[in-house]
């Protein structure tokens, strides 16, 4: 038995255990299975916003004059998960600009590559499909997945949290 660190988590985590499962299920033995969950674990790219930093600030990850700031702005904070940290990578101030903003993020992260998709919520289904639908029609992927935050995730975020995960699909 092998283990992988992904070094990212979610839906991320989901699309390179897809990979590693269907390449199982198609015959693939087990170090080609293991070197493609390598290879996809390297090229997958997690985004994602909240809603709120209420809950942020609730936890205790940020202080009360930037939850103070965060509200009266309406900031909805992009994240990125990449190489086992999570950062804040813009401050968009509405959710049609995060989803814009992240749907720019992964068209540049795909460099024009034919994808996989997989968009999640915490406890919001509409801001989760229209992020699926901005996607959609502007990457035209080969699948795109929809689904709901873990619990483990939605207690440190709060409900609002609407992320996206892709990785090219290799030929």
């Amino acid at each position: 038995m092998n283990l992988i660190d992904t070094r990212t988590a979610g839906a991320a985590v989901g699309l390179v255990a897809l990979k590693a499962a269907r390449l199982a299920a198609e015959g693939a033995s087990a170090d080609r299975v293991l070197v493609a969950a390598e290879r996809c674990a390297a090229s997958v790219c997690f985004f994602g916003y909240l809603e709120t930093l209420h809950y942020l600030w609730k936890g205790g990850r940020i202080p009360r004059a930037a939850l103070w700031m965060g509200n009266l702005l309406g900031v909805k904070p992009l994240l990125e998960l990449s190489a086992g940290r999570v950062g804040m990578i813009g401050r968009p101030r509405s959710r049609a600009r995060a989803i814009a903003r992240m749907t720019a993020l992964v068209r540049q992260w795909l460099n024009g590559a034919p994808c996989r998709l997989a968009v999640v919520h915490g406890g919001a289904p509409e801001p989760g499909a229209m992020l699926a639908e901005h996607l959609e029609r502007e990457l035209r992927p080969v699948e795109l997945i929809m689904g709901e935050f873990t619990p483990v995730i939605g207690a440190h975020t709060g409900p609002g949290l609407v992320a996206c995960a892709a990785h090219p699909v290799e030929d």
